[in-house]
């Protein structure tokens, strides 16, 4: 007899599965998405402007073929919401049998979706980087910049990690960190910089004067971060998926205006982590990372979540 549906809240959903097993997973992901193992479904959306302000509202979609799970992540950027005291990106994944399309599982993924983030950034990373990073700074200190800095001292040997903000936020939750104020302070002789701002339109902030030769820059926001001059600057260039590159991110404006054409990027995230693409030929060529989000990847962890809340007894029977 089929299971019932199961509809997974979020309090169960961040408990489910750990920054360790998240990471685990993405990275499993993206070599089976090399392979041809894992599909990628397209990705859509709008936005909407009135009086309760700007919103965009989009889906990305996927199939992870070995867990026989198919599924779509609906999720939300809503800039108020943080004056409203919810979460700015809330998500909800749905998954659905892969071979006969019944309905399996409902989540709530708005934690999973800054874990998620950021275990993509460092699998992406990690073939970029040394075995020892001397400076790493993170832009935003967001979710996504949060879990950055608490995946980075686990998976590197880091000298020191900079937060650059300006707020108070970053002294207040991650004590052991540097912060500085200024960001061409922060950014200046750093091996790795981390973008994850959270911007609401493109804001060009970092300058491609303060990087260092064969510094490795991940821009992780949905809005251009980084000054153009970084992407025509840039040796190699990775993106998560080049088609959502297009149409949002910090390469959609470069891409738009004509002055990035696909010949000009080495490849994707996927292959660079399965070792099919070399991330660099030689250690002062800067590297260049830009995502905005796998689609397949949520529905690979989703498929996990459900798998663990099934073992564990956990989640809400439907119907």
């Amino acid at each position: 007899m089929t299971p019932a549906p199961l509809y997974i809240d979020g309090e169960a959903a961040a408990h489910l599965l750990d920054p360790a097993s998240v990471l685990r997973v993405v990275e499993r992901a993206l070599v089976e998405l090399a392979e041809k193992r894992l599909v990628n479904g397209v990705k859509g959306g709008f936005s909407l402007d009135d009086g309760n302000g700007c919103r965009h509202m989009g889906a990305i979609s996927g199939c992870d073929v070995a867990a026989n799970m198919v599924g779509v992540k609906w999720f939300a950027a809503v800039d108020a919401n943080s004056r409203r005291g919810l979460p700015r990106v809330p998500a909800t994944i749905l998954l659905c049998d892969a071979i006969t399309g019944l309905l399996t599982g409902v989540i709530d993924a708005t934690s999973l979706t800054a874990v998620r983030t950021a275990a993509l950034a460092i699998a992406a990373i990690r073939p970029c980087v040394g075995t020892r990073l001397r400076k790493a700074t993170i832009v935003g200190f967001g979710p996504i910049g949060q879990a950055v800095a608490r995946y980075l001292p686990q998976q590197f040997d880091v000298g020191e990690i900079v937060v650059a903000s300006r707020g108070g936020a970053a002294h207040k939750t991650a004590p052991s960190l540097t912060v500085e104020s200024r960001l061409d302070r922060a950014i200046t002789d750093a091996d790795l910089v981390v973008t994850a701002t959270g911007l609401s339109a493109n804001t060009p902030l970092v300058d491609a004067a303060w990087l260092k030769p064969g510094a490795t820059v991940c821009a992780l926001g949905s809005y251009q971060e980084i000054d153009g001059r970084i992407v025509a600057g840039a040796d190699r260039i990775f993106v998560d998926n080049w088609e959502a590159c297009r149409q949002r991110g910090n390469l959609a404006p470069v891409i738009q205006s004509g002055a990035l054409a696909r010949s000009a990027v080495t490849g994707a995230f996927a292959d660079l982590v399965a070792g099919k693409l070399a991330a660099r030929a030689s250690a002062d060529q800067t590297v260049l990372l830009v995502s905005v989000g796998i689609g397949a990847l949520d529905i690979a962890l989703g498929a996990e979540l459900l798998k663990q809340a099934r073992i564990q007894g956990v989640g809400q029977p439907l119907g």
